[in-house]
């Protein structure tokens, strides 16, 4: 199987240097300072506190020629008076013909990273020097087929029936922002989703699994574990229409 090079970036605190505080503390050799401005534009400073798993996958287009798939963590303790732990966004940069050829699926991508030991935290931080990523120039792991779902399961109340996930895939589509609220597994869903849309479309949608929306950051999907009235807001003053789990609103 033939190999691809990606670039790699982290984005976290740090004291270190002349500036302090969030940025990219550490990029392999093709990071630009174009290209790290926009990384910086949508890693976060902050994790829902819900969030059970801990981490999310988010994606996003940098420009006409590349894209970035990237996994959100909690890392070690925050070195200023913040306190807590701080966020660490571990990134993947792939040009438009590495993610063709993962069928412009960013969940594929993180799978198949995770699987060889990528998009993990590393153990320093202190190294600003990275090096490339190799990748298979195929994924190492494949999306369900809609046909697979099985809708016995014990908590098929959770997830999005597949009649709603064809219409928010129409609303994608029509470049509608959405948020799913209360999913138990959004990677999941997201791997039932992606499928349903145009290669085309698929490299234009942006999505988070678990960060919150900000107009820092107009990712087109989110998942939200809940949502309250400040989040309500939040979502009505950026035209994001909700999906729960079990039924639409």
């Amino acid at each position: 199987m033939h190999t691809f090079q990606l670039e790699q970036a982290i984005f976290a605190s740090t004291d270190r240097g002349s500036i302090k505080g969030y940025q990219l503390v550490a990029r392999s050799a093709g990071v630009d300072r174009s290209t790290s401005q926009s990384l910086c534009r949508w890693s976060p400073t902050q994790m829902p506190s819900e969030s059970e798993q801990g981490w999310t996958i988010n994606y996003f287009a940098i420009d006409e020629q590349s894209v970035a798939v990237t996994r959100t963590v909690l890392g070690g303790p925050e070195y200023s008076s913040r306190g807590g732990f701080q966020v660490v966004t571990l990134i993947l940069l792939m040009t438009n013909d590495q993610f063709y050829a993962y069928s412009c699926n960013p969940i594929l991508v993180a799978k198949t990273a995770l699987a060889l030991g990528f998009l993990r935290l590393p153990i320093s931080l202190d190294h600003e020097h990275l090096p490339p990523v190799i990748l298979p120039s195929q994924p190492l792991v494949l999306s369900p087929c809609p046909k697979e779902t099985d809708s016995s399961r014990p908590d098929r109340a959770c997830d999005m029936e597949e009649s709603i996930l064809n219409e928010i895939a129409e609303l994608i589509r029509q470049s509608q922002r959405i948020a799913l609220i209360g999913l138990r597994d959004p990677i999941a869903t997201m791997e039932r989703l992606i499928p349903k849309l145009p290669l085309e479309v698929r490299r234009e949608f942006s999505f988070t699994t678990g960060l919150a929306p900000t107009i820092r950051r107009p990712f087109q999907a989110h998942c939200l574990g809940h949502i309250d009235v400040a989040r309500q807001r939040a979502l009505e003053a950026q035209r994001i229409m909700r999906f729960e789990a079990g039924r639409t609103s």
